[in-house]
């Protein structure tokens, strides 16, 4: 039996709930905004759930190649049968006929093959050439493809095409060639007698069909059409964005899906202060310049196409998280209390016969939130790597009326670490209590309730491992069931130069510098935008080449891309990384590490820096 989810249950405006809905309603604005209002602030963390059969996934998010008919309450990739005659969509997924020769586009309309009406045709004895090329985009990859067919109208069954050649392609990366579709032949035919045209291939994924015709004789085509059987490659469940009423702390993220072996199902979360993640341009040039204005989404709308320009809200919207691993449950990926919620669920089969689904995902949050923010520094900023260092974490938060305050502190730590003192506002604090493990330290002061931005200090010592490591932390209050607020890293202390909450191991004379991206974030979604990240380095006191490595890894340490492996001399470089991994797929948006690591006769030297993918 599989586990199934329970929790608060959305609802769009105007459907009654079963049970008692408690201080939360969901609505559902004019433009399409999920809105949880909140009549009075109560403390305690509250559950959403979406799907289960209980709150339908249709009302709640956008789809592409979704089914949610053939198992109610369940998402899942859009899966074929025989009978399904994949060109009839082809319009609507954003493909449909083309051709790249002037006297077959002339000839007439070649979306008539595709339209489902036998008795409109495209007529190609009005091509008037011999070698002309149909092409069929299906708008999306479809596995399973294992027929092809077309055939004239009955009124003249005799006007077949007498002699052809059919190719196929994939859609992949794989089969183009600096953005040209590559062709497969899968039949060829000079002297056809069949009015009606079967092809049969073996099953597998295809997204374009061509059709070249070899022969003079009149003939016409009513319908060209293409079946499968089995899942698509990629499908998208993008939930609307949610609004919590006020800000608000995450916790855990839980699902309930089902995997065939060579599928899965990966979700995505991300956090906003405004209730649009986008932000919306009109292109206007003036002589040799592009000037770049910001506009309303309704004023964007309105624009026409030239004009329009889109791109994510970075400065008010988180990029998209990591991929969550544990549908058990795992922390929300979030740097703030965010008022805005959104998530996104990628499935994907590398094989047309395997799928994955989805019943349920639950999020859980807590209103009001500790505070507005919360920030915390650390220092020293460079230590030697093992030896046991006297630190200094200092936390100051922005606390307005309604939140909660906070008298607790987590903070991880690399090694197990030693307190050796507390301090609030400046004052020495000894009724604290403290839990101390290997990865980390909890501090509890109940009868020091921190609801300003008084600073607390902590001193402690602790031993750094590993170069650029961070002291993340969070703040809780015991007091009520309101869940732990991260420590966001900025200027809390004049006696820190750090202005952060990571630390630099002394990695002795150094012979690599810079570790700096630009842009970053970057967006490598291929609209000539931003596509590309440079990072840029540069190799000191070296009078000879050595081997020169930069690599992208996860935020997991897991290899990316083998970006550069060669030999170099002091210089200044810079790579370009254009977010594919090592098998040529774009990685997820998320959070990627770049490595430049530099091997000399004085030793090692490595460099770096973080880079944001988002879309």
């Amino acid at each position: 039996m599989k586990n199934k989810l329970r929790g608060r249950i959305l609802r769009p405006a105007g459907m009654r709930s079963m049970e008692p809905i408690g201080r939360k309603v969901l609505l559902v604005s004019t433009w399409v905004l999920l809105a949880l209002i909140s009549a009075k602030s109560t403390y305690g963390v509250e559950v959403l759930v979406i799907g289960n059969g209980q709150t339908p996934w249709e009302a709640m998010g956008t789809m592409e190649s979704i089914d949610t008919t053939t198992d109610p309450g369940w998402i899942q990739p859009r899966r074929t049968e025989a009978t399904e005659n994949l060109s009839l969509g082809a319009q609507g997924r954003g493909g449909g006929m083309s051709t790249p020769q002037p006297s077959v586009r002339q000839a007439g309309n070649l979306n008539n093959m595709i339209d489902g009406d036998v008795n409109t045709v495209f007529d190609g004895s009005k091509a008037r050439q011999v070698g002309g090329r149909m092409d069929l985009d299906l708008g999306s990859i479809f596995g399973g493809v294992e027929r092809i067919r077309f055939y004239p109208s009955p009124t003249f069954s005799d006007k077949f095409l007498k002699g052809y050649e059919v190719y196929i392609n994939d859609g992949s990366a794989e089969m183009q060639v600096g953005g040209v579709l590559q062709w497969a032949l899968v039949e060829k035919v000079e002297k056809n007698t069949d009015s009606t045209v079967q092809v049969r291939i073996p099953s597998q994924y295809v997204r374009h069909v061509r059709i070249v015709f070899t022969t003079p004789l009149p003939w016409e085509i009513a319908e060209l059409e293409v079946y499968s059987r089995g899942f698509v490659p990629q499908a998208n469940y993008t939930s609307q964005v949610i609004d919590l009423g006020e800000l608000a702390n995450f916790g855990q993220l839980k699902w309930a899906a089902e995997e065939q072996p060579r599928a899965s199902v990966q979700i995505f979360t991300r956090t906003g202060a405004t209730p649009d993640p986008l932000k919306y341009y009109q292109i206007q040039e003036k002589g040799l310049e592009t000037e770049r204005i910001e506009v309303s989404a309704d004023d964007y709308n309105s624009l026409k196409e030239a004009e329009r320009e889109k791109a994510p809200d970075a400065e008010n919207w988180s990029p998209w998280s990591p991929v969550y691993t544990r549908a058990s449950g795992e922390q929300v990926v979030f740097a703030e209390p965010r008022r805005y919620f959104q998530f996104k669920c990628d499935f994907a089969s590398d094989f047309f016969t395997q799928g994955a689904r989805l019943d349920s995902l639950a999020f859980e949050f807590s209103t009001p939130p500790v505070a507005r923010f919360v920030w915390g520094e650390v220092g020293p900023l460079e230590v030697n790597a093992g030896e046991p260092t006297l630190f200094t974490y200092v936390v100051r938060a922005k606390v307005e009326e309604g939140d909660t305050g906070f008298d607790a502190l987590e903070i991880a730590t690399p090694s197990r670490a030693t307190i050796e003192e507390l301090k609030i506002g400046g004052a020495s604090v000894v009724d604290f209590t403290q839990e101390i493990a290997d990865d980390r330290m909890v501090i509890r002061f109940p009868n020091h309730r921190v609801v300003d931005t008084t600073p607390v200090e902590l001193s402690f010592e602790g031993a750094v491992l590993v170069y650029g490591t961070r002291f993340t932390g969070k703040v809780f209050d015991t007091q009520t069931a309101e869940l732990p607020q991260p420590i966001t890293a900025g200027n809390t202390s004049p006696d820190l130069p750090n202005n952060d909450l990571a630390v630099a191991v002394s990695l002795g004379e150094t012979i690599v510098a810079g570790g700096r991206v630009v842009p970053n974030p970057f967006t490598p979604n291929g609209d000539g935008v931003n596509d590309l990240a440079s990072i840029h380095y540069q190799i000191l006191k070296l009078t000879k080449e050595v081997p020169v490595t930069v690599s992208i890894y996860d935020l997991s340490g897991r290899l990316v891309r083998d970006l550069y492996s060669g030999t170099e001399v002091s210089g200044i470089y810079a790579l370009d990384w254009n977010g594919l991994d090592n098998s040529g797929q774009l990685v997820a948006p998320g959070l990627y590490i770049s490595r430049i690591s530099v091997a000399a006769d004085r030793g090692e030297g490595d460099m770096v820096a973080l880079i944001a993918v988002i879309y």
